[in-house]
C-alpha cells in the first residue's frame, strides 16, 4: 500500500487525474450530469401535457416529411421564466423564418434513445447542444420578427449558394453537394 502511496506522490498528474476521474464518476452516480437536473422541459415530458412556450427560432427551418423541424430557445412556459432549447415540429402549411418570435401551443417529448450500447443515441446526440426535448405544435402564433443580423445574412448567403447550386447541377447531384458544402441535408431526407 505504501508503494502506490509513493508513486503517486512521485507522479503528480496521475494522481490528479485519478482523483479528477474519481470525482466524476461519483457526480455521474448521484445523478448530477442527468437530464432531469438539467432540464425542466424535460420533467414536463414525462407528464405528456399540453404546454404553451413563447420564444425565438434560432435555427432556420428544415423540411421534413410531416412539416418543418428548428431550433427554438425558449423565454416562457406556461406564464413561467424558463430559458432552454428545443427542437420543434411544425406541422406543414406554417410558416416561419430564422428570428421569429412565436408562442407555440404543443406537446413535449424525450428524443429517442438507444437501448443497447455502440447503436446511435439521438437523446445523447441532441444533449450535447443542450436540447433535452421535442415539442409537437399543434398551432402557433407569431408575435415579431427579431433575428441576429449576422446570422440572417449569413443564412441568406447559405440560401444564394443553394440556389445557385440547385441550377447549375442536377439532383441528386446536387441534394450531395449542399450537404457537403454547407450541411443541408434536407433534400437527402427525401431523396433516399
Amino acid at each position: 500500500m505504501s508503494s502506490i502511496i509513493k508513486i503517486l506522490y512521485k507522479r503528480p498528474v496521475i494522481t490528479i487525474f485519478i482523483v479528477y476521474a474519481s470525482v466524476l464518476i461519483l457526480l455521474d452516480f448521484l445523478g448530477y450530469f442527468s437530464y432531469e437536473k438539467r432540464s425542466l422541459l424535460y420533467k414536463l415530458a414525462e407528464n405528456n401535457t399540453v404546454v404553451s412556450v413563447e420564444g425565438k427560432v434560432i435555427s432556420v427551418p428544415l423540411l421534413t416529411r410531416n412539416g418543418k423541424e428548428f431550433m427554438f430557445k425558449t423565454s416562457i412556459v406556461n406564464g413561467n421564466v424558463l430559458n432552454e432549447k428545443v427542437i420543434v415540429n411544425l406541422p406543414a402549411g406554417y410558416s416561419v423564418s430564422y428570428g421569429d418570435i412565436i408562442n407555440i401551443v404543443g406537446k413535449l417529448k424525450k428524443p429517442f434513445s438507444s437501448a443497447f450500447p455502440l447503436v446511435f443515441d439521438y437523446q445523447k446526440y441532441r444533449a450535447r447542444d443542450e436540447i433535452y426535448t421535442i415539442l409537437n405544435a399543434s398551432s402557433f402564433e407569431y408575435i415579431k420578427s427579431h433575428p441576429n443580423i449576422v446570422n440572417k445574412f449569413a443564412f441568406a448567403f447559405q440560401q444564394d449558394i443553394i440556389k445557385k447550386i440547385n441550377v447549375y447541377f442536377k439532383r441528386p447531384c446536387s441534394d450531395v453537394l449542399k450537404s457537403l458544402i454547407i450541411g443541408d441535408k434536407s433534400s437527402l431526407f427525401f431523396n433516399f
